[in-house]
């Protein structure tokens, strides 16, 4: 069995990404820090050392000449300040701490040189940082013919030790936030993951059936989980709910089935053997079989059709087409459809609805139906407005529902009237009506009224 690949937990996720961009911030910024304020020391000395340079070498050049004795050539030598040498660039004299062989070449200390220029160069000598500042002059006031060069080293190690600190407390301040960042991971983490792993516990009690605990409310997002989570925990026990409804419907649906196939069914078997007895059977008791015959078989045709529909509305594969109806012309052809007589219509003559004609038909026909069979006439239908909404009130002038029937009349196999002797009424007629009304948008209800019993289906316009 392949082990499961360990994953990184959420917390683990948030430490190592706010101590990651930690340090790569600090990093960042210190390193510009640095940088920037390592160029601006550096930048700020030499601009100072070139004026103290250039003010010096003025100085010197008016007191000195080649003919100077070499006692006078060493000591303003050494009293300028750095590392200084003088040359001589026609002899190659020389006096001073620094030797020329020392004088990098990239300072052109040659008869190239324009006079009074100043040359400059960042570098290291004998491992020490140093600034190296030159000028060449060929006018002097003593001795205009000789040219002579200038350079001092200046020592740029004061500026590299300052450098060095700041980076050193660059270092301990980016130091510094990581070990805070790393506490507030501490603290942040364990509150973001506490609620998390109340979320798993909350999820566990919701999958195994349990009410979800009581949620102490902690971040915004999270609490909406909690509450998604109760949501999810209360439809899915409606759902096990309504699966254990429709469980026990659809036994029920299977006991009534068979019971209202055993009746048609018993009386057509009975007939048969009457009529296998061709020589004993008299001409009256064939045709009291033929009708038995012919009813067991409508009350069969219209138990299957029943059931056929019934099973597409519950399958939810019954499609609707919607298309713009005359009421007035829908009902006119419900009426001669159904056969029924003695109905009263009520309706505007120019009232159109958006709908399905052919479910619309259905929901009135059965209702129609249900009115001839076990109502007295006249039969009403009545339609009115309502907004957006249309009511089309079918009743007749008979008995009525009782009141104990009222609950239960849309109930599947329910007949309220048993005293019909033609046993073609299946039970189902007015339970398919109603979820046909649903499936179009509105409904089907039983209305109190009296005498007789009034069905109101209500119809969105569009």
């Amino acid at each position: 069995m392949t082990a499961r690949r360990r994953r990184p937990t959420l917390r683990a996720a948030i430490a190592l990404a706010l101590v990651g961009s930690t340090i790569a911030v600090s990093v960042l910024v210190t390193g510009v820090v640095v940088l920037t304020a390592g160029r601006i020391v550096y930048e700020s000395r030499q601009q100072g050392l070139l004026d103290e340079f250039s003010t010096t070498a003025d100085a010197l050049f008016t007191s000195i000449s080649t003919g100077s004795p070499e006692d006078t050539w060493k000591y303003y030598a050494e009293i300028l300040p750095g590392e200084t040498v003088i040359i001589d660039l026609d002899s190659g004299r020389s006096a001073g701490e620094l030797r020329p062989d020392q004088v990098p070449d990239a300072l052109a200390i040659d008869d190239t040189r324009r006079s009074g220029d100043l040359t400059s160069l960042m570098t290291t000598l004998e491992g020490r940082d140093v600034f190296f500042v030159s000028v060449v002059r060929d006018d002097l006031p003593q001795d205009p013919s000789a040219r002579l060069a200038v350079v001092t080293a200046y020592s740029m190690e004061p500026q590299r030790e300052q450098v060095r600190e700041l980076v050193i407390s660059g270092a301990l301040l980016s130091g510094g936030v990581v070990v805070l960042v790393v506490l507030l991971e501490r603290l942040l983490g364990g509150a973001l993951t506490r609620p998390l792993r109340r979320l798993v516990d909350t999820a566990q009690a919701v999958g195994s059936g349990e009410g979800p605990p009581a949620w102490k409310p902690s971040f915004d997002d999270v609490d909406r989980v909690a509450d998604a989570l109760r949501l999810s925990s209360e439809q899915l026990g409606a759902t096990i709910a309504q699966l254990q409804r429709r469980e026990a419907e659809s036994r029920r649906l299977v006991s009534d089935v068979a019971h209202e196939l055993r009746t048609p069914l018993t009386s057509m078997m009975a007939v048969d053997e009457l009529l296998d007895d061709d020589e004993q059977t008299t001409a009256e008791e064939q045709a009291v079989a033929a009708a038995v015959v012919r009813t067991g078989t409508r009350r069969l045709h219209s138990l299957i059709e029943h059931l056929l529909e019934l099973s597409r509305l519950d399958a939810g594969v019954a499609r609707v087409h919607r298309t713009t109806v005359s009421l007035p012309d829908l009902l006119d052809d419900v009426i001669d459809a159904t056969g029924v007589d003695h109905v009263e219509v009520s309706v505007s003559p120019d009232l159109r609805i958006h709908t399905d004609p052919a479910r619309l038909h259905t929901v009135v026909a059965n209702l129609l139906t249900n009115a001839s069979r076990h109502g007295r006439p006249p039969l009403t239908v009545r339609v009115h407005e309502d907004g957006d909404a249309v009511h089309i009130d079918v009743g007749d002038q008979g008995p009525g529902i009782a009141e104990a029937d009222a609950e239960r009349v849309f109930d599947r196999f329910v007949t309220t009237d048993r005293s019909r002797p033609d046993g073609v009424g299946t039970g189902l007629g007015l339970a398919i009506a109603r979820d046909n009304a649903r499936l179009l948008g509105g409904d089907l209800t039983l209305l109190v009224l009296s005498p007789g019993a009034t069905f109101r289906v209500t119809m969105p316009r569009v």
